[in-house]
């Protein structure tokens, strides 16, 4: 009967053995089967033995037949890149899977590997692996996507122990009902803090734009609907009855209502891209302070405040529809002057 139990020091070496057939430096018939790059020592082994870390075998008869190793994400170490870059990119705890491998061409480790993610996956958190994507692990994305992983976004850490940089795309689970998003950065790990600052600069700067753009397009909005308001008394005083005052106010009435809703959406559209730019520009800060711990550049923008809606965006999105009502209003009084003149 296969059971699951806490891997010990015992176990140490045997559990190396089985890590280190499965390294992509000593897959001499292919890597189809799958692969490991971290080339873990026996120490390193010894060290993830503390409590906080989840680090059980399978064992069947005495035999250890695969192993599980990972962490929460409240214990990733600094030097973790991998483990840094999923903080960065996903916004809660999660549970971060560095191994699980079975015995190499052994005819017992059939649904090994299920028994032992189906302990993880009945912890009601967040899951997290990378796969490498280049060469691409196909047999570990089919394994992991079976269990219910998608693939969230893509990375380019540091160079592995064989000194070849090797991208991972990260593959998540998430509990049923879940409301948790990624922020899906596009940063690499190698990229440089000029690089980082140049898109906080840039992404700045289209929020600033795409912020005077709206209050442009407020002001066309107001100068239109000022323009048709004064054309009101001029209908009004035209001689009741004639089907050219009644088509004159009529084309009036429906230019202002298209402009107004036309203003409208063009304003609400440039809301929701500036709400973007916000998110980026946090996003970027966050990266930021985590990576190189320097405060937040040119404007203040937390993740919280991201969320939210300043008092000029709600005014911007309030302001078509007080036209637009202002309009109506005066479209009814023309109307009701051209019937009782």
């Amino acid at each position: 009967m296969l059971t699951l139990s806490k891997v010990m020091q015992t176990d140490i070496e045997e559990i190396h053995a089985i890590a280190s057939s499965w390294l992509i430096s000593g897959c001499k018939t292919g890597t189809e089967k799958g692969f490991l790059v971290s080339g873990y020592s026996i120490d390193n082994y010894k060290s993830f033995l503390i409590e906080k870390n989840t680090f059980i075998k399978a064992e069947k008869n005495g035999e250890i037949l695969g192993f599980l190793y990972g962490y929460p994400s409240s214990e990733i170490a600094a030097n973790d890149l991998v483990g840094q870059y999923c903080k960065a990119n996903l916004n809660c705890e999660f549970f971060l899977i560095k191994q699980i491998c079975v015995k190499k061409e052994s005819p017992k480790t059939r649904g090994v590997a299920d028994t032992l993610y189906k302990y993880v996956t009945e912890q009601n958190i967040v899951l997290a692996a990378a796969i490498v994507t280049q060469p691409q692990n196909e047999s570990s994305i089919k394994f992991h996507e079976k269990h219910g992983f998608i693939k969230q976004f893509e990375i380019k850490p540091g160079p592995d122990p064989d000194n070849i940089t090797r991208p991972r795309g990260i593959w998540c689970r998430f509990p049923e009902k879940s409301k948790i998003y990624t922020r899906t950065l596009w940063h690499s790990a190698s990229q440089p803090l000029d690089d980082i600052v140049d898109y906080h600069h840039t992404a700045v700067n289209l929020y600033t734009h795409e912020d005077n753009l709206n209050w442009k397009k407020l002001s066309m909005n107001t100068t239109f609907m000022l323009a048709l308001l004064a054309s009101m008394p001029y209908l009004s005083n035209l001689e009741k009855g004639r089907l050219t005052t009644w088509a004159s106010a009529t084309l009036i009435i429906f230019v202002g209502i298209f402009l107004n809703y036309v203003f409208g959406r063009k304003i609400k559209s440039g809301l929701d891209h500036m709400h973007q730019h916000k998110k980026s520009i946090a996003e970027i800060e966050a990266l930021i302070k985590q990576k190189h711990d320097l405060p937040p550049l040119i404007h203040k923008i937390s993740e919280n405040n991201a969320k939210n809606t300043s008092d000029t965006a709600r005014l911007l999105a309030k302001m078509p529809i007080v036209n637009m009502s202002v309009w109506l209003v005066a479209s009814l009084f023309l109307v009701l002057q051209l019937i009782t003149k």
